[in-house]
């Protein structure tokens, strides 16, 4: 009898630990799919990173400087594999403010692909 209990308490021991084990891999499972799943961007921190990116660009180019403000409104994008396909509404003044030079303002649209760190690397018009 004493050795039916004992086969019977290792059994349930055998059994217990077999769910615990169980267990941890269900919980690791569950953890790699939240973590793979919080890996997105946030879409109005990628907007800044784009605006940002494009204001920079327009602004340091040496043809232009100083002699011409832009200021990017808005941006849609499509991401691909390498880099965004970004479309922008950029507000463009004069820089320079004296008599001789007339105020121009205008509102245009740009087609740019941006690459994934944030580099402009091509314009469409």
């Amino acid at each position: 009898m004493l050795n039916l209990l004992i086969h019977l308490e290792s059994g349930l021991l055998l059994h217990f630990f077999r769910m615990l084990s169980m267990n941890k891999y269900y919980t690791f499972c569950l953890c790699l799919v939240l973590l793979a799943c919080s890996t997105k961007k946030n879409p109005n921190d990628l907007n800044q990173q784009l605006k940002v990116a494009m204001t920079d660009y327009l602004n340091n180019n040496p043809k232009v400087k100083g002699k011409i403000a832009y200021d990017v409104k808005s941006v849609v994008y499509f991401e691909d594999a390498n880099y965004y396909v970004c479309e922008f509404k950029v507000h463009m003044t004069n820089a320079i403010s004296d008599q001789n030079t007339p105020k121009v303002d205008t509102l245009g649209e740009m087609k740019v692909k941006v690459d994934k760190k944030f580099k402009v690397i091509g314009r469409y018009y």
